[in-house]
C-alpha cells in the first residue's frame, strides 16, 4: 500500500517514511516502488476501458446489423437497451475473463526472463508454450 502525502512523506504498508531523512539509494528504491505500482495499477485500468469501448463498439455493429438485415427487431426502446446491455455485459466480462490471464503471464514471463537480459529463453518459452497446452490436454 502506497500513499504519498505533503512534504515529502511516503507511507508503505501503514509506515510513515520522512524522505527528507533517506539516502538518495533508498529514496529512489522507495519511489521507483511507488511509481511502478502507480503505472500498473493505471494499466489495469486502461486495459479495462479498452475492454469496455470494445466492447460497446462490436455489439453496437452487431446489434445495428441484425436490425438492418431483419434478423432482430424491438418492440421498444426498453427491449432495445435490455438487449444492448446484457450483450455489452456478457462481452465485456468474457473479454475480461479472457484478457487478464494474458496479463498475468506477460507480467510472469518479465520477471523470469525479461527482453533485455533473456531474450533466446523468452521467445523459446513464448513460442513453445502455445503449443504446449493443447498437446497436454489432448491427452487429458
Amino acid at each position: 500500500m502506497f500513499a504519498k502525502l505533503a512534504n515529502n512523506q511516503i507511507v508503505i504498508k501503514h509506515k510513515l517514511i520522512n524522505l527528507h531523512k533517506l539516502d538518495c539509494q533508498t529514496k529512489c528504491k522507495y519511489m521507483s516502488l511507488t511509481f511502478s505500482r502507480i503505472h500498473k495499477l493505471s494499466f489495469h485500468k486502461k486495459l479495462l476501458r479498452l475492454l469496455l469501448a470494445l466492447a460497446i463498439i462490436i455489439q453496437s455493429l452487431i446489434i445495428g446489423f441484425n436490425y438492418l438485415r431483419g434478423n432482430m427487431s424491438f418492440g421498444s426502446y426498453e427491449m432495445f437497451f435490455q438487449t444492448f446491455a446484457s450483450r455489452i455485459f456478457t462481452g465485456f466480462v468474457s473479454s475480461v475473463i479472457v484478457a487478464y490471464p494474458y496479463v498475468l503471464i506477460i507480467e510472469y514471463l518479465n520477471r523470469i526472463a525479461p527482453w533485455s537480459g533473456k531474450v533466446a529463453k523468452r521467445i523459446s518459452i513464448q513460442f513453445l508454450l502455445p503449443f504446449s497446452f493443447p498437446v497436454l490436454f489432448r491427452f487429458l
